[in-house]
């Protein structure tokens, strides 16, 4: 019936989780209970520097001075994107991230397209040329791309960082 579960750091620092359950006998008279200890303590310790490790990589991600977007592979929808993206964009994160990178892109301009949908597997992809990309107001900003393949989580996802060239294009 009832199942009771706490858990217990020990002195030590080992992390201790227990759960026992009552045995019922055939006239719903208690008979006594099954208990089971578990040493979770690695298990807890793994969990924590994981997400240390996560809070790290999202720190240093939106910290990052250069727009970044991390879009899928295949369906090409942006998963993430740092403030910098947000800001070089306009759109909130959450408007990028119910969007495709396709959408960032010209529909007059499809040339280069295949940089975006399939960079070579793990490896920065660059030529140091512009592309135009369009602002949430729908003006044009000039960025020059470079690309990361990577799978996570057994997703084909691309990274994407935009060194914007707009201001420096605008000054020529």
């Amino acid at each position: 019936r009832e199942v009771l579960v706490f858990s217990k750091t020990k002195p030590d620092g080992a992390f201790i989780s227990t759960s026992a359950r009552p045995l019922i006998g055939p006239n719903a008279q208690l008979h006594g209970a099954v208990s089971v200890f578990r040493d979770t303590t690695e298990m807890r310790r793994t969990r924590m520097k994981l997400e240390e490790s996560e809070k790290r990589f999202r720190d240093l991600f939106d910290a990052n001075p250069t727009p970044l977007l991390c879009y899928e592979l295949e369906s090409h929808r942006i998963v993430e994107a740092n403030p910098a993206a947000v800001e070089l964009y306009g759109f909130s994160r959450a408007q990028l991230r119910d969007m495709t990178i396709c959408d960032l892109l010209p529909k007059s301009e499809t040339t280069w397209t295949e940089e975006y949908f399939n960079p070579a597997e793990g490896v920065s992809m660059s030529k140091l040329a512009e592309h135009r990309h369009v602002h949430k107001c729908g003006e044009s900003i000039y960025v020059v791309p470079r690309f990361r393949r990577m799978t996570v989580d057994g997703r084909d996802l691309v990274v994407m960082a935009a060194q914007d060239m707009t201001k420096r294009r605008q000054t020529e």
